[in-house]
């Protein structure tokens, strides 16, 4: 078989490496497909078959440009997306595993002894346990929190001893992870610890598993975005720094590496780069965060050119901010005393107890008044029926309140007040229009988002003021995968829901 034919193909360059986003392939015109079948004989002494069935040929031809058409003809093409496949090569974390080692028991005392656990694909990431001297029965219950790439492995324990600067192995024992798809929490498990095929004792601990929150999936098979929690998983690259002070620098360039923090807590360190005032760290890590409306996200920019090891540049913000702004498209931030970085975030919302976490509390700094007045020319969904109308608000991933449902129309009336407690600028407010349904489940039409700090304005000493804002009716489209889905038989001019 052969293929000949005029190909466009377009590169989307992104700024993250490979530097390629998306490449687009399509025919510019159908393209001329030639084959031969020759199931007996081969090549030589073949018989062609599509040559001897007359019309078999086009026939095979108009089915093939029937089917890639809509995928490779113009003005259609076929896009791949680098990027996400890059992504989906990377292990990152799909959960959160809470481990708590409660006790050993082993049948001689050993000295010092204390007990060691990590994934067993993520040996870096490893925990250890307080030391305990010399017994036979150490009480350790302390809980740790792992992040797990895959429950496709094991959860790998040591038994340590430590004598005269000296650490030993005593003995292993494994957990398989799989086994927490059957029950995400499992307590007071005791796994033998063996030294080979030797069994020294028995480990005792307690299991809880966290995986990240994922969007309900629609009747249509479309995915709504994740709830938004306070508790995560913090995705972060830092990417690149750029205009950082030089002046200082024996040598007229920099050798930096970068220092990341979360409330002053060290995280992770970057490569050091070597003579460049324009740094490519492409550092990644991740990191539970239990209160992303408290945490500070720290950057440390630290020069080794001169005697001394400096700091020439620093950025710090809050966490919440810094997510929000890169999930507006804007991931460059400046550093004082001069200076940028380049960082992109992802945040993964994990649903941790408060008995795991210990309760948080965020003390407001205000309240909103929101005024839920009315929907217009709502589109429906479903084509059988029309639409039952309500209101959901959201906010921080918190539902915090729904308006009455109003049946069959297109354009509900509600005229409902709710109060918001606010805790900080960043914080943005979720509106989703859906429509009841009584034997399955709501079907979501639209939705549009409200930025707080938009509206919150403060005076020289930090204080907020108050905005008056119940005179003014404002309006917003409502749109379902950016598409606006206001009913297409009602388009007047300055309707908007």
């Amino acid at each position: 078989m052969s293929i000949s034919g005029s190909m466009k193909i377009t590169l989307e360059l992104s700024q993250n490496f490979p530097h390629i986003k998306v490449v687009s392939l399509s025919f510019i015109n159908p393209p001329d497909i030639s084959y031969a079948l020759k199931p007996v004989g081969g090549n030589t002494f073949g018989i062609d078959i599509m040559s001897l069935i007359p019309g078999l040929s086009s026939f095979v031809n108009n089915m093939i440009h029937s089917n890639i058409g809509p995928m490779f003809y113009a003005p259609n093409s076929f896009d791949i997306n680098v990027e996400e496949l890059l992504e989906g090569w990377a292990a990152t974390a799909v959960g959160v595993l809470a481990v708590t080692v409660k006790h050993a028991e082993t049948a001689r005392e050993f000295e010092n002894c204390y007990v060691s656990y990590c994934a067993e694909n993520n040996t870096v990431s490893t925990f250890k346990t307080n030391m305990k001297e010399t017994t036979k029965n150490p009480v350790f219950n302390e809980t740790k929190y792992l992040l797990v790439t895959s429950l496709d492995q094991k959860l790998k324990f040591g038994y340590h001893s430590f004598n005269d600067k000296e650490h030993k192995l005593i003995g292993e024992s494994f957990f398989k992870l799989s086994d927490l798809e059957q029950g995400a929490t499992r307590t007071n498990v005791s796994s033998k610890i063996l030294d080979g095929s030797k069994r020294i004792g028995n480990l005792v601990y307690d299991l809880r598993w966290f995986p990240v929150l994922q969007g309900e999936t629609q009747e249509d098979g479309t995915s709504l975005p994740p709830p938004d929690s306070d508790v995560g998983i913090l995705k972060l690259v830092l990417h690149s720094g750029q205009q950082f002070d030089d002046s200082k620098s024996m040598i007229g360039k920099l050798s930096t590496y970068a220092e990341v923090y979360l409330d002053d807590k060290f995280i992770s360190k970057s490569r050091l780069i070597k003579g460049s005032s324009e740094p490519t760290y492409n550092l990644s890590l991740e990191q539970l965060v239990t209160s992303k409306a408290t945490s500070v996200l720290t950057v440390l920019i630290k020069d080794t050119s001169s005697y001394d090891i400096t700091t020439i540049a620093k950025f710090s913000a809050p966490l919440q901010d810094v997510i929000l702004r890169v999930s507006d498209q804007s991931d460059m931030f400046q550093t004082s005393p001069q200076g940028k970085i380049r960082l992109t975030t992802v945040w993964k919302p994990v649903s941790l107890s408060d008995d795991v976490i210990g309760p948080t509390f965020v003390p407001p700094i205000g309240t909103a008044r929101l005024h839920i007045r009315k929907c217009e020319n709502i589109k429906d969904m479903d084509l059988l029926s029309t639409a039952n109308p309500y209101v959901k608000v959201t906010l921080s991933g918190r539902e915090r309140f729904r308006t009455a449902v109003k049946k069959e129309t297109q354009n509900p009336y509600y005229d409902e007040i709710v109060y918001l407690p606010v805790t900080s600028e960043s914080q943005k407010l979720t509106i989703d229009v859906l429509d009841f349904k009584k034997a399955s489940s709501n079907k979501i039409l639209g939705s549009t988002t409200i930025q707080l700090g938009k509206y919150m304005k403060s005076d020289k000493e930090g204080r907020y003021n108050i905005y008056e804002g119940s005179t003014e009716i404002r309006s917003k489209d409502i749109t379902y995968k950016g598409k606006d889905v206001r009913a297409r038989r009602d388009k007047r001019k300055g309707e908007q829901t």
